[in-house]
């Protein structure tokens, strides 16, 4: 759905406060009768942009990198059903064709965010986005003072080295005697 789309179905319900009809990917659906605001909030939902994880962004811009430009690119109801099917194959541990580059990282996001993950192929479809989620960061603390950097310590949190990936801020904590905190 594009925003023209948005806004006409948009004045549509707040005019007759009822819909019974919805036509998406070249197809009419008959729907029952939804309290219109929450159809609105719904409808907002749908057309915003959608926040995901860094590699979720990674994944989806590299599906089309070899092939298409981005901006243009845009997945139709068959490929988003392609793409499906390829998420339950893997999670069922299922070979596929390889063509959406379906690992068992974007597997397992898929299946514990299915809203989420439904929303960046339908969105993006639609060119109205997605923002990437930032990714928590660890520091690591000995006693009262927190590493800075190669042997450099500090009082304050603020002035802390942030680890990126919690395996390593786990490593330094066990080499230096300290432990980790969430930033």
């Amino acid at each position: 759905m594009n925003i023209k789309d948005k806004e006409k179905l948009t004045k549509h319900i707040e005019r007759n406060r009822v819909l019974t009809e919805i036509t998406m990917f070249g197809r009419t659906v008959d729907v029952e009768v939804v309290p219109s605001d929450r159809l609105l909030d719904y409808i907002e939902k749908l057309t915003s942009p959608v926040k995901v994880p860094k590699f979720m962004v990674n994944w989806y811009e590299g599906i089309f990198a070899d092939q298409f430009n981005l901006e243009k690119q845009k997945l139709d109801g068959n490929d988003i059903f392609r793409i499906i099917q390829d998420v339950i194959k893997v999670s069922n541990g299922e070979s596929t064709w390889d063509d959406w580059a379906i690992d068992k990282t974007v597997s397992d996001y898929a299946s514990e965010h299915e809203e989420t993950f439904l929303s960046l192929l339908i969105n993006c479809s639609y060119q109205n986005g997605y923002e990437v989620e930032e990714e928590p960061k660890w520091v690591v603390r000995i006693g009262k003072v927190y590493l800075t950097g190669n042997q450099s310590y500090s009082f304050a949190k603020e002035d802390a080295t942030p680890f990126e990936i919690e395996k390593f801020a786990l490593e330094a904590a066990e080499k230096t005697g300290g432990e980790i905190e969430k930033v």
